[in-house]
């Protein structure tokens, strides 16, 4: 069995590159037009509609505070793409905070021209998500996204083109009772588990994990799966949306489910339900306000 587990090791990043250009780099726009890292969002389209997701709490770096961003910007084909569409998020459980929403998810509408602006061929549907995988034997996992500390400042008067630096970390899903912990269940969440010395790079080359902040928002991913005599390796799928980073024993990357994604959206949208599959492990109501 180690073989088999160091051969899907090793095979997970390359695995993952393909699946980069459904990822963006999200900058905040301070009032000097400088663009700074805070986050990570995934591109998802279902009907007519085109949607980028990310972390609540990525969504909140529009409201002011310490860093007293304007706007949250991407990037689509050489051009900055300002993201002022509509957009949701999570509500902050009655006299909490952010830390205390576990789901912590949000999403913004892509108009007609940023959404062309992106291309049309960087979005996911929903038929590239899982909503029932709580760890298989024999696949590994990553999380995909951007990194504050690999990626620069955009200064306003910059002419030299920006390339975004994406990170994977591939690792295995913890077991059931690891959630507790975080307050967090498999129903709803996913949990992967955390060590220094299990990040590859391409080829299987082992890399020194760097810090995580910046990768909220995005995407979970089952990567490769090792064939059996009952399932057969299949394309990588999107399981779920990266929110926090715990460090420590027991530490790893938790991700709320896209299933919670899927609800949120069906609340906002209630003609897209005949869209978007419906969980096998549980039913979850999700409160959503306009952020």
């Amino acid at each position: 069995m180690k073989i088999i587990k160091n051969t899907v090791e090793q095979a997970a990043p390359d695995a993952a590159k393909p699946l980069v250009i459904h990822h963006r780099l999200i900058y905040g726009v301070g009032p000097n037009k400088r663009l700074v890292p805070v986050g990570t969002g995934l591109l998802l389209g279902v009907g007519a509609h085109r949607f980028l997701i990310t972390a609540a709490h990525v969504l909140d770096a529009n409201e002011a505070g310490e860093t007293d961003y304007c706007d949250l910007a991407t990037y689509g084909q050489g051009e900055t793409v300002v993201l002022n569409g509509e957009s949701f998020r999570t509500a902050v459980p009655k006299g909490k905070t952010r830390f205390a929403d576990r789901l912590d998810i949000g999403f913004l509408r892509l108009d007609d021209a940023s959404a062309k602006q992106i291309g049309e061929d960087r979005f996911l549907s929903p038929a590239n998500c899982d909503l029932d995988d709580t760890g298989r034997k024999h696949a590994l996992y990553g999380a995909l996204g951007y990194p504050a500390c690999l990626n620069h400042d955009v200064e306003p008067d910059c002419t030299t083109p920006t390339i975004p630096s994406p990170f994977v970390y591939t690792t295995v899903l913890h077991p059931a009772e690891a959630y507790r912990k975080y307050g967090a269940s498999q129903n709803t969440h996913l949990l992967l588990n955390f060590s220094q010395r299990k990040t590859r790079a391409a080829g299987g080359r082992k890399v020194k994990l760097p810090d995580l902040h910046g990768m909220s928002g995005g995407g979970l991913w089952r990567l490769i799966q090792a064939p059996t005599k009952s399932l057969a390796v299949g394309a990588p799928s999107l399981l779920g949306v990266v929110i926090e980073w715990h460090r420590g024993q027991d530490g790893g990357l938790l991700a709320a489910r896209m299933s919670l994604v899927f609800e949120a959206l069906r609340k906002v949208y209630p003609d897209l339900d005949p869209l978007l599959p419906k969980s096998g492990l549980a039913d979850i109501d999700v409160d959503i306000e306009p952020s």
